[in-house]
């Protein structure tokens, strides 16, 4: 076994490459490091899944509809190729979106608490897609993030210095505040509270098998639409104050944790390839662009970053990718279609290519004097070829529904399936949230486009997002009371 690896790490291009790619059954992680150190990252990984899967009695064999992307590089400069304008300070970050669902962090750590938070975020959007208390979806984020990974050893649930240094020194809000509230709704000053306190309670509800169970009848009914103050009175038996005071107890004192063995986790198979040397001057940059830019400065990139630096490879699919990506989005629209089209004449499956041309077609449709039918026809005959080329993209799906808004009975049942196709891959993308909430609201379904907007409308770090989903929502709910009074005898 050990001369494997070892001819394994001496193998031709794996030395020799700057970027490696390791694939496992949930995640697709690429670094500038060496094969060794990338397989045992994509491995904690893996088991840090199995045990949230675990923890919720879940299938640990179980595997989510679309993988999580992760990029690992050396330093805060090459997070900051990506989001430039991310502090200096900043150890990684998680970004769900249109162009792509990704997470990125610095590598030669262990998975680190910013890619455990929010893969603990990822994951409770994924299976647990419920309106939960701003409280509950950080504490368990905070909770699940202190997992250590350290040989043969699991353990979850270990105390967080820095939130237990808050509920010494920083005032405590009232429970009430703590289980309603919206961050967004908090003081200034108040957030390393709200954070602390939720992390305690969460640690206090599952340090506890009998309290744990208190905490899954919360979730349940929390998630049916449960008034989140009424009913943590009514699962633990205790009033807000009384709990409060068991918290305070509880954090003060030694904190319990979970200790696992890595042996009860089966060893997950793990796939690493060299990726081209194109990578090395375009993977960050088509990544950048995939996560956001504006039409000036993706004009300003795509002229002086992406044009020479894809002429050194000619040919190359990553380069051709990442040129006809940022043409058809900030640039030059023709050359990126031409370059689109060429590739898909070699390929007429490449799904990648066929995806881009439909989405670019959808999205300028009219705009060059052609007529709008005609080219938003055109893109959802492509974005339907990408599907059948590559299924489960929820970018396909999701542009492949827009492309239909053109048609009278919009959104037609065809096109609400590929709605709640794409929700199912990507709960986490607030864009697809909303426009399939829309969709049934147009249908009338109103408690289930609540369901849908709920998640988004209480997100602590939702921002304009979660704003337009908490006005949408005050529609659904004016619809829900007026159909309810209509009912009433």
């Amino acid at each position: 076994m050990a001369v494997v690896a070892a001819a394994a790490l001496c193998a031709p291009g794996l030395a020799q490459a700057k970027w490696l790619k390791a694939e496992s059954p949930r995640f697709i992680v690429y670094g500038e490091s060496s094969e060794r150190s990338l397989r045992e990252y994509a491995e904690k990984l893996e088991i840090f899944d199995s045990v949230l899967r675990y923890k919720h009695g879940m299938d640990l064999s179980g595997a989510p509809p679309r993988k999580l992307e992760i990029y690992l590089v050396a330093d805060n400069e090459g997070l900051r190729e990506v989001e430039p304008a991310l502090g200096s300070g900043i150890a990684g970050f998680y970004s769900p979106g249109m162009g792509d669902i990704f997470a990125m962090a610095i590598r030669d750590r262990e998975p680190d608490f910013v890619v455990l938070h929010e893969y603990a975020h990822h994951f409770m959007l994924q299976y647990f897609p419920y309106g939960y208390p701003a409280w509950l979806v950080e504490g368990y984020a905070e909770y699940f993030a202190q997992t250590v990974i350290n040989g043969d050893k699991v353990e979850v649930g270990r105390p967080n210095n820095v939130r237990s240094y808050s509920l010494l020194n920083a005032h405590w809000l009232p429970f009430k505040d703590l289980l309603t509230k919206r961050t967004s709704d908090l003081k200034t000053g108040e957030m390393d509270s709200f954070y602390a306190q939720s992390w305690a309670l969460t640690h206090y509800l599952m340090s506890d098998p009998a309290r744990n169970k208190q905490l899954d009848a919360y979730m349940k009914a929390v998630g049916a639409g449960g008034d989140p103050a009424k009913t943590m009175e009514a699962v633990t038996g205790q009033d807000l104050d009384a709990l409060q005071k068991a918290v305070r107890r509880y954090a003060g004192g030694r904190l319990a944790f979970a200790s696992l063995t890595r042996k009860g986790f089966a060893p997950p198979q793990i796939k690493v390839e060299a990726l081209p040397s194109s990578a090395d001057d375009l993977l960050l940059a088509y990544l950048r662009m995939r996560s956001g830019m504006s039409k000036d400065e993706g004009e300003v990139f795509v002229k002086t970053y992406v044009r020479p630096r894809a002429a050194k490879h000619p040919g190359d699919r990553l380069a051709e990718l990442a040129l006809a990506y940022g043409e058809v989005w900030f640039a030059d629209r023709a050359a990126g279609e031409a370059v689109l089209k060429r590739m898909i004449a070699a390929d007429p499956k490449d799904a990648d290519a066929l995806r881009i041309l439909g989405v670019s077609r959808v999205i300028e449709a009219g705009e060059d004097g052609g007529d709008v039918r005609d080219e938003m026809q055109e893109g959802g005959k492509l974005l339907a070829r990408a599907h059948a080329a590559r299924p489960g993209d929820y970018r396909t799906l999701y542009y492949y529904a827009i492309s239909r808004q053109i048609e009278p009975d919009y959104p037609s049942d065809n096109t609400l399936n590929a709605l709640s196709a794409a929700f199912d891959l990507a709960p986490q993308v607030p864009e697809v949230r909303i426009m399939f909430a829309r969709a049934l609201m147009l249908e009338k379904e109103w408690e289930e486009a609540r369901v849908v907007l709920m998640p988004l409308a209480n997100s602590p770090h939702g921002g304009g997002a979660a704003e337009a989903a908490r006005k949408t929502l005050e529609q659904v709910d004016g619809e829900i009371a007026r159909v309810k009074g209509k009912a009433a005898p």
